[in-house]
C-alpha cells in the first residue's frame, strides 16, 4: 500500500487576499484514490468532497489556515485519507 498523498501549503492565484490553505493536490490524490478525483469543465482536476468521514465537512477542509491552524488541517486530511482507504 502506498503512503498517503502529500499535503501542501498553498495560495490560490485568484484570491486577492492571498489566504494560505493546506491540502493535497488532486494529481497526488488520484494516484491512490482515483475515484475521489474528477475533471472540471475547465480541465483542472478536483478532489470530490462528497464522501468524507463523519464530523468533517468540505467547508472544514477548504477554510483558510487563518481559521484553522496547520496541525488541525493536517489532522483533518489524515482522517479523510484513513476513511477513504477503508472504503
Amino acid at each position: 500500500m502506498s503512503a498517503d498523498p502529500p499535503i501542501y501549503s498553498f495560495r490560490y492565484k485568484h484570491d486577492p487576499a492571498r489566504h494560505k490553505h493546506i491540502g493535497p493536490m488532486a494529481q497526488d490524490v488520484m494516484r491512490r484514490f482515483p475515484d475521489k478525483v474528477s475533471s472540471g469543465s475547465d480541465g483542472f482536476l478536483r478532489i470530490k468532497m462528497d464522501h468524507l468521514p463523519p464530523g468533517i465537512t468540505a467547508n472544514d477542509l477548504a477554510q483558510p489556515v487563518q481559521r484553522a491552524d496547520h496541525a488541525t488541517a493536517m489532522w483533518r486530511w489524515a482522517k479523510v485519507f484513513d476513511y477513504w482507504s477503508k472504503q
